[in-house]
Protein backbone atom coordinates (compact mmCIF):
# COMPACT_ATOMS: atom_id res chain seq x y z
CA UNK A 1 0.00 0.00 0.00
CA UNK A 2 3.00 2.28 0.75
CA UNK A 3 4.40 1.83 -2.79
CA UNK A 4 1.02 2.35 -4.63
CA UNK A 5 0.59 5.40 -2.65
CA UNK A 6 4.27 6.57 -3.03
CA UNK A 7 4.05 6.17 -6.80
CA UNK A 8 0.41 7.87 -7.40
CA UNK A 9 2.09 10.48 -5.35
CA UNK A 10 4.93 10.74 -7.30
CA UNK A 11 3.19 10.72 -10.41
CA UNK A 12 0.95 13.95 -9.34
CA UNK A 13 3.94 16.33 -8.23
CA UNK A 14 5.51 15.33 -11.72
CA UNK A 15 4.40 16.71 -14.80
CA UNK A 16 2.75 13.30 -16.10
CA UNK A 17 0.24 14.12 -13.26
CA UNK A 18 -0.36 17.98 -14.36
CA UNK A 19 -0.65 16.65 -18.05
CA UNK A 20 -3.44 13.91 -16.52
CA UNK A 21 -5.06 16.61 -14.59
CA UNK A 22 -5.73 18.74 -17.49
CA UNK A 23 -6.70 15.62 -19.68
CA UNK A 24 -9.50 15.11 -16.99
CA UNK A 25 -10.99 18.54 -16.60
CA UNK A 26 -10.87 19.00 -20.17
CA UNK A 27 -9.40 16.38 -22.77
CA UNK A 28 -9.69 18.69 -26.05
CA UNK A 29 -7.97 21.73 -24.45
CA UNK A 30 -5.16 19.65 -23.52
CA UNK A 31 -5.41 17.95 -26.28
CA UNK A 32 -4.97 21.63 -28.58
CA UNK A 33 -2.22 22.63 -26.45
CA UNK A 34 0.14 19.66 -27.24
CA UNK A 35 -0.72 17.09 -24.62
CA UNK A 36 -0.19 13.52 -26.22
CA UNK A 37 -3.91 12.52 -24.35
CA UNK A 38 -3.55 8.96 -25.96
CA UNK A 39 0.02 8.19 -24.27
CA UNK A 40 -0.74 9.74 -21.06
CA UNK A 41 -4.12 8.22 -20.78
CA UNK A 42 -2.61 4.42 -21.49
CA UNK A 43 0.45 5.38 -19.26
CA UNK A 44 -1.90 5.91 -16.69
CA UNK A 45 -3.73 2.88 -17.67
CA UNK A 46 -0.49 0.52 -17.60
CA UNK A 47 0.47 2.12 -13.63
CA UNK A 48 -3.26 1.25 -12.68
CA UNK A 49 -3.04 -2.21 -13.80
CA UNK A 50 0.34 -2.71 -12.56
CA UNK A 51 -0.47 -1.33 -8.94
CA UNK A 52 -3.91 -3.38 -9.10
CA UNK A 53 -2.06 -6.50 -9.93
CA UNK A 54 0.42 -6.22 -7.41
CA UNK A 55 -2.52 -5.70 -5.25
CA UNK A 56 -4.35 -8.64 -5.94
CA UNK A 57 -1.10 -11.13 -5.78
CA UNK A 58 -0.82 -10.24 -1.95
CA UNK A 59 -4.66 -10.37 -1.93
CA UNK A 60 -4.17 -13.65 -3.20
CA UNK A 61 -1.14 -14.91 -0.83
CA UNK A 62 -3.35 -13.54 1.93
CA UNK A 63 -6.48 -15.99 1.09
CA UNK A 64 -3.64 -19.20 0.12
CA UNK A 65 -6.37 -19.72 -3.03
CA UNK A 66 -8.85 -17.89 -5.23
CA UNK A 67 -12.14 -18.79 -6.00
CA UNK A 68 -14.36 -16.59 -8.21
CA UNK A 69 -17.28 -15.98 -5.58
CA UNK A 70 -14.36 -14.66 -3.53
CA UNK A 71 -12.73 -11.87 -5.77
CA UNK A 72 -15.41 -11.12 -8.23
CA UNK A 73 -18.78 -10.80 -6.63
CA UNK A 74 -20.70 -7.65 -5.98
CA UNK A 75 -20.20 -7.22 -2.20
CA UNK A 76 -16.53 -6.77 -2.15
CA UNK A 77 -16.35 -4.78 -5.63
CA UNK A 78 -19.33 -2.36 -3.86
CA UNK A 79 -17.10 -1.87 -0.95
CA UNK A 80 -13.46 -1.45 -2.96
CA UNK A 81 -15.67 1.18 -5.05
CA UNK A 82 -17.43 3.05 -1.81
CA UNK A 83 -14.07 3.31 0.03
CA UNK A 84 -12.39 5.41 -2.49
CA UNK A 85 -15.42 7.43 -3.38
CA UNK A 86 -15.91 8.00 0.55
CA UNK A 87 -12.16 9.34 1.18
CA UNK A 88 -12.30 11.13 -1.87
CA UNK A 89 -11.76 10.19 -5.34
CA UNK A 90 -8.88 11.77 -7.65
CA UNK A 91 -6.86 12.31 -4.32
CA UNK A 92 -4.46 10.56 -3.45
CA UNK A 93 -4.97 9.80 0.27
CA UNK A 94 -8.55 9.83 -0.17
CA UNK A 95 -8.63 5.92 -1.00
CA UNK A 96 -6.59 5.23 2.41
CA UNK A 97 -8.63 7.54 4.26
CA UNK A 98 -11.90 5.94 2.85
CA UNK A 99 -10.48 2.97 4.14
CA UNK A 100 -10.16 3.80 7.72
CA UNK A 101 -13.37 5.36 8.07
CA UNK A 102 -15.51 2.26 6.13
CA UNK A 103 -13.66 -0.66 7.50
CA UNK A 104 -14.52 -0.49 11.23
CA UNK A 105 -18.30 0.65 10.24
CA UNK A 106 -18.54 -2.09 7.81
CA UNK A 107 -18.14 -4.37 10.61
CA UNK A 108 -19.80 -2.79 12.73
CA UNK A 109 -22.90 -2.87 10.32
CA UNK A 110 -22.66 -6.63 9.55
CA UNK A 111 -22.72 -7.44 13.04
CA UNK A 112 -25.34 -5.63 13.85
CA UNK A 113 -27.18 -6.64 11.01
CA UNK A 114 -26.29 -10.50 11.59
CA UNK A 115 -27.41 -10.23 14.92
CA UNK A 116 -31.14 -9.00 13.37
CA UNK A 117 -31.63 -11.41 11.09
CA UNK A 118 -31.14 -9.47 7.98
CA UNK A 119 -27.72 -11.08 6.93
CA UNK A 120 -26.75 -9.05 3.64
CA UNK A 121 -28.83 -5.26 5.07
CA UNK A 122 -25.38 -3.96 4.89
CA UNK A 123 -24.85 -3.71 1.25
CA UNK A 124 -28.00 -1.80 1.52
CA UNK A 125 -26.48 0.28 4.43
CA UNK A 126 -23.82 0.74 1.51
CA UNK A 127 -25.72 2.19 -1.03
CA UNK A 128 -27.29 4.56 0.81
CA UNK A 129 -24.09 5.76 1.74
CA UNK A 130 -22.92 6.21 -1.05
CA UNK A 131 -26.13 8.20 -2.87
CA UNK A 132 -25.75 10.30 -0.18
CA UNK A 133 -22.31 11.02 -0.44
CA UNK A 134 -22.18 11.08 -4.14
CA UNK A 135 -25.48 13.89 -3.74
CA UNK A 136 -24.23 16.03 -0.98
CA UNK A 137 -20.60 15.59 -0.44
CA UNK A 138 -19.02 15.43 -4.53
CA UNK A 139 -15.96 15.99 -3.00
CA UNK A 140 -15.31 14.12 0.12
CA UNK A 141 -13.65 14.65 2.92
CA UNK A 142 -13.60 18.32 1.96
CA UNK A 143 -16.65 20.15 3.83
CA UNK A 144 -19.64 19.56 2.15
CA UNK A 145 -20.08 22.65 -0.21
CA UNK A 146 -21.68 23.21 -3.59
CA UNK A 147 -19.47 24.61 -6.27
CA UNK A 148 -19.12 27.99 -5.82
CA UNK A 149 -18.77 28.36 -2.04
CA UNK A 150 -16.03 29.82 -0.78
CA UNK A 151 -13.14 27.25 -0.25
CA UNK A 152 -14.20 25.72 -3.36
CA UNK A 153 -12.03 25.50 -6.71
CA UNK A 154 -14.41 25.79 -9.08
CA UNK A 155 -16.43 28.99 -9.40
CA UNK A 156 -19.65 29.15 -11.31
CA UNK A 157 -20.67 30.28 -14.28
CA UNK A 158 -21.34 34.12 -14.71
CA UNK A 159 -24.93 33.19 -16.03
CA UNK A 160 -25.74 30.86 -12.97
CA UNK A 161 -24.78 33.63 -10.53
CA UNK A 162 -27.33 35.93 -12.71
CA UNK A 163 -24.97 37.52 -14.76
CA UNK A 164 -23.10 39.37 -12.13
CA UNK A 165 -18.81 38.95 -11.73
CA UNK A 166 -17.29 37.95 -9.36
CA UNK A 167 -16.70 40.60 -6.59
CA UNK A 168 -13.46 42.52 -7.04
CA UNK A 169 -13.46 41.09 -11.28
CA UNK A 170 -13.37 44.43 -13.20
CA UNK A 171 -15.27 43.49 -16.58
CA UNK A 172 -13.13 45.10 -19.68
CA UNK A 173 -14.38 48.22 -20.98
CA UNK A 174 -16.24 48.60 -24.24
CA UNK A 175 -19.47 46.85 -25.37
CA UNK A 176 -21.37 45.02 -22.59
CA UNK A 177 -20.18 40.83 -23.08
CA UNK A 178 -17.17 41.85 -25.02
CA UNK A 179 -14.14 40.13 -24.83
CA UNK A 180 -11.16 42.10 -24.78
CA UNK A 181 -7.87 40.27 -26.40
CA UNK A 182 -4.63 41.13 -25.26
Amino acid sequence: MLLATSVVSAMEHLRIGAYLAAIREDEGASEALGVNTFKYKMLAMVVSSFLTGLGGTFYAFYLFSLQPNAVFGIPLSVEIIIRAIVGGAGTVLGPILGAFILSPLAELSRWYFAEAGWAGAHLIAYGVLLVAVVRFCPRAPTPCSAAGSPGSRRREPAAARGGRCQPGVRRPAGRAGSVALR
